[in-house]
């Protein structure tokens, strides 16, 4: 047989290889396409994981944003006039709603209503309804521990930041709550941004970090007859600072939680829960008991960390 017919020969052998392969691949790859669950809320998880629940409610992610009204809103707004950078700003409610009289587009006073408060402490945020689904971070915030209104873009930008025209001004794209902040005060975020139109049409599963945020979408988990375990991203027995990072790290970044990284120990000590014992399956036996061998990996990653330095 000549080199020509021997080519010939696996050149055919590949082709009819190839072609079952590529179904297969192709099956395989729709099949994980249907399989990808769907979020289904927090309050789904409430009837089996009661405790953990009682653990996140009143949490600082259980407030990370919510709608104003007066169990959420911690400001003052009892008719309050405050005087920023020569201006006076006024904090008042109309009809059950909260307003406030401030510095809009191109620097005029102007009425806003409040729809939303954003975080809880040291500071609470609140968000300002715009055109186009747009919502704007209000940059007078409320300061927790000292009860009183505070300049926060003032202490943050120069003077230069702070005119109508910067893109630091609250009114424009930095102070964006759609494309800027969204994503971490939320769970299942999906901005919906049209660039035709340039407006957002943004939804979410839960308006504050609830559980799927950190565990991932549910709708594998509560399925009929389902499996529980290996349906849910469980951190039970990976709760350590490498994986703590990198679930936790997305938000809780240098830029908007300076310091995470080396107050992880204390962070997981704060966040754990669970109704399983780590790695056995098997009901906790104790209330936020940290699972064995935790105390040595950090204890080693931080020796690690240090002779590294």
């Amino acid at each position: 047989m000549d080199i020509w017919k021997k080519l010939g020969l696996i050149s055919t052998t590949i082709i009819v290889l190839m072609i079952p392969l590529s179904l297969l691949i192709n099956s395989t790859y729709s099949t994980y396409e249907k399989k990808q669950a769907e979020f289904i809320g927090g309050k789904e998880c409430i009837s089996c994981h009661q405790r953990e629940y009682e653990l996140w409610k009143g949490s600082d992610h259980d407030n990370a944003m919510a709608v104003a009204n007066d169990s959420t809103v911690l400001g003052d707004f009892k008719n309050i006039e405050v005087e920023l950078r020569g201006k006076k700003h006024k904090f008042y409610k109309r009809d059950g709603k909260f307003f406030v009289y401030t510095e809009g587009i191109g620097g005029k006073m102007k009425e806003f209503p409040i729809s939303y408060t954003f975080g809880v402490r040291p500071l609470q945020q609140y968000l300002i309804p715009f055109e186009n689904g747009k919502y704007q971070c209000l940059p007078i915030v409320w300061d927790v521990n000292n009860k009183k209104w505070i300049d926060m873009a003032g202490m943050v930008y120069s003077q230069e930041e702070l005119k109508p025209t910067s893109w630091f001004y609250w009114t424009n794209q930095s102070q964006n709550w759609n494309g800027m902040c969204a994503e971490c005060h939320s769970t299942n975020l999906q901005k919906n941004y049209n660039l035709e139109k340039d407006s957002f049409n943004t939804t979410w599963s839960d308006i504050n970090v609830n559980c799927e945020a950190c565990h991932g979408p549910g709708g594998d988990h509560v399925a009929e007859g389902a499996a529980r375990i290996g349906t849910i991203v469980s951190l039970g027995d990976k709760c350590d600072s490498c994986v703590i990072l990198q679930i936790c790290g997305g938000c809780h970044d240098d830029a908007n939680d300076p310091g995470f990284e080396f107050e992880v120990k204390e962070k997981i000590e704060k966040q754990r829960h669970g109704t399983l014992e780590p790695g056995t399956g098997k009901p906790k036996t104790a209330r936020l008991a940290a699972p064995r061998g935790v105390e040595e990996l950090l204890s080693q990653a931080f020796a690690r960390a240090d002779a590294e330095r």
